[in-house]
């Protein structure tokens, strides 16, 4: 679901971008972009005087895709944690290979930011989903990062109705220190199981404390954010 933009040279010097609607029949109107928006456009474009331009899409266009089929095919979310059992240990295992400087930096900023959090559900979570993201990315697999990454906003347990008290979270905390370390080392088996078991908990514990949850059919009005 990619964003297509037209680019049209002959308005670009009397003002700003504006986004050009088409409603019905013949009436177009011409709506004001923000500034922000124009300069990205403006670096999308480059050179370009006329043609469309294609912009890449975020994972949650691929999520909303998902959720879509899955309600169709009438999949549950214990599929959903099944395919990351599969799936995060090895791209995690990629990435002991593969992962930049910076990214292992932002990685231990999220582990940092999980100890100062932990009493605050919320932002906990949030560097948790980013720790996540910040491997599946670091896989230098594409493929892999866009699945893990959709996975996990449809997989959202503050949405779907999964709780994480504080030894809950506590118990996560300590699960990514020791995924951190691997990763720091460089170390694929290491960083493979770690990632396994620390998946595996996270199973185990859905299923004993929300096995409803798990049972529950995918739907697609249940966004994430």
């Amino acid at each position: 679901m990619a964003v297509v933009l037209g680019v049209l040279g002959e308005g670009r010097s009397h003002g700003p971008r504006v986004l050009r609607v088409c409603g019905k029949g013949t009436k177009v109107v011409l709506i004001p972009l923000p500034p922000s928006v124009g300069r990205a456009i403006d670096r999308a474009v480059g050179g370009w005087s006329t043609g469309p331009i294609l912009l890449n899409p975020d994972p949650s266009h691929l999520a909303s895709m998902l959720q879509l089929l899955m309600q169709l095919n009438h999949a549950t979310y214990r599929s959903i944690v099944e395919v990351r059992t599969a799936m995060e240990p090895m791209t995690s295992q990629l990435a002991a290979q593969r992962i930049s400087d910076e990214s292992l930096g932002e990685l231990r900023l999220t582990v940092d930011q999980m100890r100062d959090f932990l009493d605050d559900r919320d932002s906990f979570l949030d560097s948790n989903k980013r720790f996540h993201d910040v491997i599946a990315w670091s896989s230098g697999n594409v493929l892999f990062s866009y699945i893990v990454d959709s996975l996990l906003d449809i997989l959202d347990g503050t949405i779907i109705g999964i709780d994480y008290p504080r030894h809950r979270r506590v118990a996560i905390l300590k699960a990514h220190e020791e995924i951190y370390t691997a990763l720091a080392r460089r170390d694929p088996q290491a960083s493979l199981d770690r990632m396994r078991e620390h998946i595996e908990a996270y199973a185990t514990y859905a299923q004993r404390k929300f096995p409803e949850v798990l049972d529950q059919i995918i739907t697609w009005d249940r966004q994430p954010g």
